[in-house]
């Protein structure tokens, strides 16, 4: 009767030290996983606001200002808005050139083009 009280004693305490065990082990990997998805989630923010600092330095005009852009139904020939761009456009694209053309210029769009690997 003793070596039977004995046995069963030995499983519930081997019984229980597993469960412990197993326990601290579920809790260590969920921590470790909740540890990795914040790091991700870190990792994503700090992506997204890089791209909505470029976003917004795309958009906008040399001088730094921001462009107006016209809806597609107003952009019509007359449209004093839609000439107003066109004529910006215009000088953009003169400016461009002549920058392009000149030494420094060159110079920096090589960089650029070294840079991306082309």
């Amino acid at each position: 009767m003793t070596d039977q009280l004995n046995n069963q004693t030995t499983r519930q305490s081997v019984l229980l030290n597993n469960a412990r065990r197993t326990h601290l082990n579920l809790h260590q990997e969920i921590h470790e996983l909740s540890e990795e998805l914040r790091a991700l989630y870190e990792r994503e923010s700090r992506l997204l606001k890089m791209l909505d600092k470029r976003d917004k330095q795309l958009a906008q005009t040399p001088d730094g200002r921001h462009p107006k852009v016209a809806p597609a139904a107003t952009a019509q020939k007359g449209n004093p808005d839609s000439e107003k761009a066109m004529r910006e456009l215009e000088l953009l694209q003169k400016r461009y050139l002549a920058l392009s053309r000149s030494k420094l210029g060159r110079l920096q769009l090589w960089y650029w083009r070294f840079k991306s690997g082309r």
